[in-house]
């Protein structure tokens, strides 16, 4: 038997068949029914991406009227972020390449954006592991639960757990999944959703793809209510209440 290449975040997924999706729903069984989580509510973080870490802090702030704060970097992943809290126990992390680390990849692949974007999205849990089963039993390819840490500037060290899932692997694409990552935070670890910057409050979020209706299957299968609909590519929308109004991230 072969042995399954996991992809990694950045060969998410694009494209394939709703029969796919059918099959994969079909296939899942956890022994009760599933309470789907609305796409908005299950949001632990939204990953906005650019080619400069300042310049993406002004930009957000111009937007927004909040000044994201300094997160940290992350060793050997090429990125460095920046935070502002949107409520409700959820966060937006502003991504960029990490000077620091110049050559790796994906620091490579960020600074080739033009404008800010949103491109990855991350869904909270708390049973890492029994969902990692779950999603293997639905045949999903699975990465995880992988460790993971980041030191702040203040030099405590945050900590969690995360669960990369995918249907398909394209190389061609930065990261774009409309299907989400899911995180476990470490207990003794504090949320960045406590101590980041205020004022913004995430209103709705909403997808597009080319195989819509293979996508919302997938989320469902994941305890997901996605609101996906037809488009020509990947596209992840967020809608924030700021204090300069209703700002539209994609």
């Amino acid at each position: 038997m072969k042995r399954k290449v996991l992809p990694s975040r950045r060969q998410f997924l694009q494209g394939g068949q709703a029969a796919v999706a059918a099959s994969l729903l079909a296939n899942f069984s956890s022994g009760e029914t599933m309470k789907l989580r609305d796409a908005k509510d299950a949001v632990d973080h939204l990953v906005l991406a650019v080619n400069d870490l300042q310049r993406g802090i002004e930009w957000f702030e111009q937007k927004t009227g909040v000044r994201a704060v300094i997160g940290g970097r992350h060793p050997n992943r090429g990125t460095q972020n920046a935070l502002v809290a949107l409520g409700n126990r959820q966060y937006l992390e502003i991504l960029a390449p990490d000077p620091q680390q110049a050559g790796h990849e994906r620091a490579a692949d960020l600074l080739k954006l033009t404008v800010p974007r949103i491109v990855l999205w991350a869904s909270a849990t708390n049973e890492i592991e029994a969902l990692a089963q779950n999603t293997k039993t639905a045949k999903l390819a699975v990465a995880g639960p992988l460790d993971g840490s980041r030191a702040r500037p203040d030099g405590k060290l945050l900590k969690w757990r995360s669960l990369n899932v995918a249907r398909e692997a394209d190389k061609d694409i930065l990261y774009f999944n409309v299907i989400p990552f899911f995180i476990q935070w470490d207990k003794e670890s504090l949320h960045p959703s406590q101590d980041s910057p205020a004022g913004c409050r995430l209103l709705s979020l909403e997808f597009e793809h080319p195989d819509a209706e293979a996508l919302t299957a997938v989320m469902k299968t994941l305890g997901i209510k996605g609101n996906v609909a037809k488009g020509a590519s990947p596209v992840i929308k967020a809608s924030l209440n700021t204090p300069k109004g209703k700002v539209e991230l994609s």
